[in-house]
């Protein structure tokens, strides 16, 4: 329908868009037109008066790019900004309570299609700063070490500007944690706090290099009014529907969004992407998610698949933990994994606090997170680094320090290292 016949704008008597409502095509134009410029309107004039009658220096944003329209008011902003979770726990009242909760605890690296990491590159707008200054894949999920060396080694390779963990600590019942207590805390989480190292060098340290090519994709009124009551919440299905963007492009080039103009929207030559990500769907088991980069390699996902995985320098040649996420890089900023003196190895998996009680569907623990010590399931598996040069390897002790060595083995040109004899994490490779 389109207009009622109590409703005339002459009067100022037309009721406001609902939800579920059998509009007409030119009603819903109008409406999604009028509630973009509102919002655009507000956070435009909020920006003017914290810059020009209070003075303020630093960057200023609104809020998140919520959808296209969303980010059409954020791309007017010092910077545009993004959130994402990972199985966020799904409260039944509503109320955050520590009891009424469920997961899906289900890995993100065995669902490509649904993946944050999309609909985040599809916020990036041209000419802006870009962070996402929330993101988490949430505890207690079984596979939550996914979750920095995906988002890090994504962003690193999309060239984005920042990227907040949320959160390092909430609770202040506790000096400094030694085990999970939260769906979102990494302090004390021996599944992320342990890789945020890797995620500095990955992002901060540039370990991962931006993609070189890149496409410009143009968003244009028409576009968006058309789709914006399907599309009102999430900018990711109109990256794909309606402007044609392909994860594949994705993982192969840095993509930008234009609202300004119409270009030729030509699909950049690329050089090969160095992010390869597969997976047959929820519950299959059968996720990789792969960096080959000369200065970082990273593999995420489960065992079940072709082995040996090609990480470039790095090679999986056995890999006997169901799901592990295996990271390779230089302890040295800007070093290649080919000539760095000294590479760090993780080997992190699944696990959990002591006592930790999930139902019989492992879909919550409610309240009974358990305490310390935290256990973590050790990765089994064996890599090749490429190189004849006599290497010492040494298994990394809890505070970092060097504890038992570890016989590596000389096959066809490449250095061969058994993960898993030793309870760690972390190894470290000295090259002579």
């Amino acid at each position: 329908m389109g207009l009622a016949d109590d409703e005339d704008p002459a009067r100022a008597t037309v009721a406001r868009g609902y939800p579920n409502r059998s509009y007409s095509p030119a009603r819903l134009r109008d409406w999604y037109h009028f509630i973009q410029q509102l919002d655009e309107s507000y956070f435009v004039e909020m920006r003017r008066f914290l810059k020009e009658d209070l003075g303020v220096k630093c960057p200023v944003t609104g809020t998140i790019g919520l959808g296209p329209l969303g980010t059409l008011s954020q791309s007017k902003m010092d910077f545009v900004d993004s959130h994402a979770y990972w199985d966020h726990p799904r409260f039944t009242h509503g109320n955050w309570s520590n009891t009424d909760w469920t997961e899906k605890n289900q890995p993100m690296v065995d669902n490509p299609a649904d993946g944050t990491l999309w609909a985040l590159a599809a916020t990036r707008v041209l000419g802006k700063p870009f962070t996402v200054t929330e993101y988490n894949h949430s505890a207690p999920n079984d596979w939550q070490a996914e979750c920095v060396p995906m988002i890090a080694s994504f962003a690193s390779a999309q060239d984005w500007d920042a990227v907040f963990l949320f959160a390092y600590s909430h609770d202040n019942r506790y000096k400094t944690k030694d085990h999970t207590v939260s769906f979102f805390d990494f302090e004390g989480n021996p599944q992320k706090m342990n890789l945020l190292p890797i995620g500095a060098r990955i992002f901060l340290g540039g370990a991962v290099k931006p993609l070189s090519a890149r496409r410009i994709v143009y968003a244009s009124d028409q576009q968006m009014m058309g789709t914006a009551s399907k599309d009102y919440y999430d900018i990711w299905p109109f990256a794909r529907d309606v402007l044609g963007v392909t994860p594949a492009e994705l993982m192969s080039s840095r993509v930008y969004l234009s609202f300004e103009g119409a270009g030729a929207d030509a699909r950049p030559e690329s050089a090969g992407s160095v992010i390869q990500w597969t997976g047959d769907g929820p519950g299959t088991g059968t996720g990789r998610f792969i960096v080959r980069d000369p200065g970082a390699a990273v593999f995420v996902g489960f065992a079940n698949g072709p082995l040996p995985v090609d990480l470039g320098d790095v090679r999986i040649e056995r890999l006997q933990t169901p799901f592990a996420t295996l990271t390779v890089v230089p302890t040295e900023p800007a070093a290649k994994l080919e000539s760095a003196k000294r590479l760090l190895i993780t080997a992190v998996a699944r696990g959990g606090n002591t006592g930790m009680q999930w139902d019989a569907s492992r879909h919550t623990v409610r309240d009974h997170w358990g305490s310390a010590p935290p256990l973590v399931e050790v990765v089994r598996a064996s890599i090749s680094i490429a190189g004849n040069r006599p290497v010492t390897v040494y298994a990394l002790t809890p505070d970092g320090s060097r504890g038992e060595k570890m016989p590596p083995r000389q096959e066809k040109g490449r250095t061969i290292i058994d993960l898993g004899s030793v309870d760690t994490i972390w190894y470290e490779l000295e090259r002579q």
